[in-house]
């Protein structure tokens, strides 16, 4: 029989003693290790001198960056209907049980050109099947804030992945929203059944929500008064009375200062394209895009993703021009080849009319835009001095017109010039 010493018995008891109190801290260590997951990023939103963008981290899938864009950043963005500044949203979103898409939206700030409502979208993507406590740590995380928010200025072409915690071992430079308990015991039923999740969680912002807002090259503005104003889509549902809304809103967006309503006719621009093309001599083609870069009407006479890239590219160069050469506004910006002409007009501050042309003379091309620009702009006020197409010049400019240019072709007979005898 082999006899063990009293001591090393002691010393084996005090050992698992000790093991039995640091085991839970242990667990609860290994478990904060194991919890943190690797998200990719996603941000939308309007780049300094490039205008808006999609930057991804590597490895996303392109089908669901075109999802994001698609199903999230139009589905929560109305540029003509915009929520009031500092406004913010979440969304929580499964593509299947092992893509997840989740983030912020946050409406701050002006872009390069002094605009403002500019959307910043910011989105987490996760891969992997969804149990109640990631989906819990999404939650959290939603509350919290981004793990790192960049401003436009500062982000970059590629991103990269984020390390995404507990809610409780970061802090974030902006502000989470903390979704409403009702709504998240549907989205833990829902992943008990199986389902796929879909969240877009837009908060109805107070009443009077408002920011200074320093408004320039537009005429002065008169107050508010009308008791039946919509202020927007996100306004609440609380009745306000005449003496509230003259008081307490003291901010006027920029769609209202140009005085346009909320639901445009845009059958009847496209119906003044068609006349422009078909009774104006060189016109080509036309459409209308929005400064965010979203066509407004049917792309006539010019392909859709070009009439997009050039004038994406168009208004970019007017925001460096206006930079370094600091003018303060502009009319139009224009491209002049033998072949035809390309002209970008501006009807509103985020409203443009691309026009196609062949080529013309560019003094009668110049007040024929000037005369659909103020077209469209009716339109969009509901104007009664509106009118249906009609030439721009009198019978008598367009016989001289036509005798000038009678002048100018070329003769069918041979012409012989006056001059000096060669003697020979």
């Amino acid at each position: 029989m082999i006899s063990i010493p009293l001591k090393l018995t002691r010393i084996k008891l005090l050992s698992f003693c000790l093991f039995l109190i640091i085991y839970p801290k242990i667990n609860l260590t290994l478990a904060e290790v194991i919890m943190p997951l690797l998200v990719g990023q996603l941000i939308y939103t309007n780049l300094p001198k490039s205008g808006f963008k999609l930057l991804v981290s590597q490895h996303i899938p392109l089908e669901i960056q075109d999802k994001f864009i698609q199903e999230i950043v139009h589905q929560m963005w109305d540029a003509y209907n915009p929520p009031p500044p500092n406004y913010q949203a979440v969304f929580l979103q499964q593509f299947s049980h092992k893509r997840t898409l989740f983030g912020w939206l946050y409406n701050d700030g002006h872009d390069d050109l002094g605009r403002a409502h500019i959307p910043y979208f910011l989105g987490y993507y996760l891969t992997g099947q969804l149990d109640d406590d990631r989906l819990q740590q999404i939650l959290g995380c939603l509350a919290t804030g981004p793990i790192y928010f960049l401003e436009r200025e500062r982000l970059s072409e590629s991103l990269e992945p984020v390390i995404l915690p507990a809610a409780e071992q970061y802090h974030s430079s902006r502000p989470g929203l903390v979704i409403p308990k009702h709504l998240q015991e549907q989205l833990f039923n829902k992943q008990k059944k199986q389902q796929l999740i879909e969240l877009q969680f837009l908060p109805r912002p107070t009443p009077f929500e408002t920011e200074e807002i320093t408004v320039v090259d537009y005429a002065e503005i008169s107050p508010i008064t009308d008791q039946n104003t919509t202020i927007s889509s996100y306004t609440s549902e609380t009745e306000l009375n005449e003496s509230q809304i003259t008081s307490s809103l003291t901010v006027i967006s920029e769609s209202t200062l140009d005085n346009r309503s909320s639901a445009p006719d845009l059958s009847a621009v496209e119906r003044i394209f068609e006349e422009v093309i078909n009774e104006f001599i060189g016109i080509e083609g036309a459409v209308l895009i929005s400064a965010e870069g979203n066509l407004l009407t049917q792309a006539i006479g010019i392909e859709e993703n070009i009439a997009l890239l050039l004038t994406g590219k168009m208004i970019n160069f007017i925001g460096i021009a206006k930079t370094e050469l600091a003018w303060t506004t502009f009319d139009s910006i224009a491209i002049h080849s033998p072949e035809g002409h390309l002209v970008l007009s501006q009807c509103f501050h985020d409203l443009f009319l691309l026009i196609k042309t062949e080529k013309m003379l560019t003094g009668l091309l110049e007040v024929e835009i000037k005369r659909i620009v103020k077209k469209i702009q009716a339109i969009y006020q509901n104007s009664e001095i509106f009118v249906s197409y009609t030439s721009l010049l009198s019978n008598k400019e367009e016989d001289d017109l036509e005798n000038f240019n009678d002048t100018m072709m070329l003769p069918e007979e041979e012409v012989l010039y006056r001059g000096r005898r060669i003697n020979t």
